[in-house]
């Protein structure tokens, strides 16, 4: 195993930018998730770590050592594609055994790895079949045993999951993350899907035009995001944003929507602070929105618009005259169009500066 690390790297395609003073540390052993919208620079790290490009800037180290100039063949590094970019002709076996092969490897000593590697996979009664004689699952585990039989420092990871389908992605999650974890090298895995960096990886870099909008613990990132960006990117559904002014009122301190006022005079003082305008964005999870049919204290009233039942909890889709929110409730036998109350749990709501789009608290 070996960590990784990057410090003020860029990279650009012409005039396009794909990765920009970009410093990351990834620790040994970790399993770290580049995560990031189509564009964000993630499949560009992953080839610049590897070796396959080269930055314009900057200075990549594995395990202390710089390898920024270093080729890929040099570096014991592999990288797992989201094809797989298995053999069709070779079996699972072959497959496996080609990597080591190329490095004139002893048979024996090939036969040795590739055999406890599929152990691991728990891919070993496949070894004789053919890429096209295995399921989506399978082939992606021969694709990570083919890079793993090489016993790398750090294994590379592009979007694995990607070409599975929903019912096996989220059956592979778990099972991908113990397999990872019983190889014991350092994993950096990329995707687009928030969902899978949440509950696979240790650490997790959220990704946006090239640039580390901030990388920590999926639960840090989940309950302190920096910015709005990180705040709407993690959690399923998504973080509701209301934007609001910043009004006073009887020495009392509103964030004001227009449709409704929330009154924030316990905060006021650390929102002024900090804000560098009056022009604030409240954000609230949907899990952090509690609905009642009747009028309890501090609610708002609402409509609700859409129901979407999932076993004994529900999204539920309200109306604050133009503003929809979103809440994930327990199913109070509620329908569309019934008139409720709701409120947010205001020990979870977050502040974001309008303008910056930092957040305040």
């Amino acid at each position: 195993m070996a960590g990784v690390s990057l410090k003020k790297v860029s990279k650009k395609f012409g005039d396009t930018t794909a990765v920009e003073d970009l410093t990351l540390e990834i620790k040994d052993g970790e399993f770290f998730s580049l995560l990031g919208p189509s564009g964000a620079g993630k499949t560009t790290l992953l080839r610049m770590i590897a070796g396959v490009e080269k930055p314009d800037k900057g200075n990549i180290c594995i395990d202390d050592v710089v390898v920024t100039d270093i080729p890929p063949k040099n570096r014991e590094v592999t990288m797992v594609f989201q094809s797989y970019a298995l053999f069709p002709h070779k079996t699972v076996y072959e497959n496996m055994a080609y990597p080591l092969r190329k490095r004139k490897i002893p048979e024996a000593e090939i036969k040795k790895i590739v055999e406890e590697t599929a152990e691991i996979l728990h891919i070993s009664p496949l070894l004789s079949r053919l890429p096209k004689q295995l399921s989506g699952g399978e082939r992606q585990r021969v694709g990570l045993g083919r890079a793993m039989v090489r016993q790398p420092k750090v294994c590379l990871l592009d979007e694995p999951l990607t070409n599975l389908d929903a019912k096996l992605r989220v059956e592979m999650r778990g099972e991908f993350k113990k397999i990872c974890k019983n190889l014991q090298t350092t994993i950096v895995y990329a995707t687009p899907d928030q969902l899978e960096a949440v509950t696979m990886a240790d650490r997790i870099a959220v990704l946006d035009r090239g640039r580390v909008l901030q990388y920590d613990t999926p639960d840090s990132l989940y309950d302190h995001p920096k910015n709005l960006f990180v705040a709407g990117f993690i959690g399923s559904p998504a973080m509701n944003f209301i934007d609001c002014t910043l009004v006073e009122k009887n020495e009392k301190t509103y964030l004001d929507a227009a449709e409704f006022k929330y009154e924030i005079t316990d905060k006021a003082e650390k929102i002024r602070k900090k804000c560098t305008t009056q022009e604030i964005v409240l954000g609230t999870r949907p899990e952090d929105i509690e609905l009642d049919v009747s009028r309890q204290k501090n609610a708002i009233q609402a409509d609700v618009s859409i129901l979407e039942p999932m076993g004994h909890r529900a999204i539920v889709h309200v109306q604050i005259g133009k503003i929809t929110l979103v809440a994930n409730v327990n199913l109070l036998g509620l329908k569309a169009g019934d008139r409720i109350w709701l409120r947010f749990n205001k020990q979870k709501i977050h502040i974001f500066d309008k303008k910056t789009g930092i957040s305040i608290m």
